[in-house]
């Protein structure tokens, strides 16, 4: 497997509904409890574990998110518009 680098790391906005987290967590899971005979002693299994240690703090952070009363970026775009200035147009 390759080194991954600053210059190899690339940020994507995805969107996901709750229950699709939680479908890809569980696949993740299965996959990662799986066992297969490999000479790599499961090696090949680490992109995916960390994939799934990733979408479980995405996971805890929409979850507080929510707890405080923000669902969606919707909300968060229109608080970020609400306390900035009009502009020269407005």
């Amino acid at each position: 497997m390759e080194n991954i680098t600053n210059d190899s790391i690339v940020t994507i906005n995805v969107k996901y509904t709750d229950s699709e987290i939680n479908l890809l967590i569980n696949s993740l899971i299965m996959t990662c409890t799986t066992q297969i005979p490999t000479e790599d002693n499961g090696a090949w299994k680490r992109p995916y574990e960390q994939l799934l240690k990733d979408l479980k703090k995405i996971k805890g952070k929409a979850l507080t998110l929510k707890e405080e009363g923000k669902d969606n970026e919707k909300i968060y775009q229109a608080e970020k518009k609400a306390k900035t200035e009009p502009g020269p147009c407005d």
